[in-house]
């Protein structure tokens, strides 16, 4: 991004797992919040393979204002039921991140 001279630019998290290698999650992103987008993906918010919470927490931070997208390819016997399930956990991060 530092090559980048667009202004209107701009990273979308993806909420991958490869964001945490390295010097881990935080500091990555801190080297792109400055070029966030308004959108981020999500995916199953019960993958403990990414810090979900961190990430919100860091958002929150932020004041970031955008648009959370869930993205996920688990099957599942009842969707409705699975979403209302990933929305109550994102309410639940971001009521944590709050409080922080």
């Amino acid at each position: 991004m530092d090559q980048v001279t667009q202004p209107l630019v701009r990273v979308k998290l993806n909420s991958d797992v490869r964001d945490t290698r390295g010097q881990g999650f935080e500091h990555n992103f801190n080297l792109v919040k400055d070029r966030l987008g308004h959108t981020l993906h999500l995916h199953d918010l019960q993958d403990e393979k990414f810090p979900f919470q961190l990430q919100t927490n860091l958002l929150v931070k932020m004041n970031w204002d955008g648009w959370a997208m869930l993205e996920t390819s688990t099957k599942v016997s009842d969707r409705i039921a699975a979403l209302v399930e990933q929305r109550e956990i994102f309410d639940a991060m971001v009521a944590k991140a709050m409080q922080a």
